[in-house]
């Protein structure tokens, strides 16, 4: 979508992209495919989307996210090297990206490091043992023929989001390191980014050597399932319970009532009347699909109540 950003915003834009070493994003990467319904295993996915060319069948889109020197090169086709601005991640440098935003926008140093933020707001990864208790969970309901919207409330937004805000989880669990074999693919694909992004043109924040930083690793064995502790399995249960009962990820919303999920259903239908008529026949047909069995039986036997007079 650059050339639709840049043709949007106009002559002024200038686009600012964060970076950090490949190596050190992998694990990220995998968790954010997990969240999504994912259910290949680390070191399965590893092999496909490090292979040289690689798999795309798998996660199409990692290559196209992830190329680092490519999505440079695509924002300076479209608004020109001298509107664009890489910033190369540190984590010995962890005021590095504040800095850089302060200056360009011209803010007092310092302003933008010290928002207090919540913990889930920090977006913190995942263990390995809670990563592995979502891919198996994703296995499960791809068996179940789960709908995307039944997914997203009740393990996104229940389990996943339960288990992230309890802060300390993760400090106790496993840590995904890369086994040997992908850490020395990923530099050299990071020494590959960062001569391609050189030559771009472009203004450079940062030491482009980190795109190729060593990351710690593990024998080149497949990672095997680590045992999940029972705590860890009782909060996800927990939020997955709270979620489907309409009460958020740890009881304290409100349960939704029925009349709010009408109200949803008609402002949808509501703006799909006004839609295309080729894109309201799909969005209908997507919306049919994704409400839940039980919700939609609710939803009808309480319309056949009203017409038959009853309460």
């Amino acid at each position: 979508h650059a050339h639709l950003y840049a043709t949007e915003f106009g002559d002024r834009t200038h686009v600012v992209i964060t970076l950090r070493g490949l190596g050190a994003m992998l694990p990220s990467i995998w968790q954010q495919f997990i969240k999504s319904g994912m259910r290949a295993d680390f070191d399965w996915w590893l092999t496909h989307v490090l292979d040289d060319p690689p798999r795309t069948e798998m996660t199409p889109s990692y290559y196209l996210r992830n190329d680092q020197a490519g999505v440079v090169r695509r924002w300076a086709s479209e608004v020109g090297a001298d509107n664009v601005t890489v910033v190369i991640l540190d984590k010995n440098r962890p005021n590095l990206l504040f800095d850089a935003f302060e200056g360009m926008l011209g803010l007092p140093q310092g302003l933008l490091r010290n928002v207090e933020t919540r913990e889930f707001r920090q977006n913190r990864s995942l263990s390995a043992e809670e990563a592995f208790l979502v891919m198996e969970f994703n296995r499960r309901a791809h068996e179940a023929g789960m709908s995307w919207l039944e997914y997203q409330r009740l393990l996104r937004r229940g389990s996943v989001q339960r288990i992230l805000e309890l802060s300390n989880a993760a400090e106790s669990g496993t840590k995904l390191i890369l086994p040997e074999w992908a850490a020395e693919r990923a530099r050299e694909l990071g020494r590959s980014y960062a001569a391609s992004i050189a030559d771009s043109g472009v203004r450079v924040i940062g030491d482009l050597a980190e795109l190729s930083a060593e990351v710690p690793t593990r024998g080149d064995e497949f990672l095997r399932v680590p045992m999940i502790p029972a705590d860890t399995a009782a909060e996800a249960l927990a939020g997955m319970a709270s979620a489907a009962l309409w009460r958020g990820s740890n009881f304290r919303e409100a349960k939704v009532p029925l009349s709010e999920v009408e109200k949803t259903v008609a402002r949808q239908s509501e703006r799909l009347d006004s839609a295309d008529p080729g894109v309201r026949r799909t969005a209908v047909a997507r919306q049919a699909k994704d409400i839940s069995t039980a919700d939609l039986a609710r939803l009808l036997l309480s319309r056949l109540k009203r017409k038959v007079g009853l309460k």
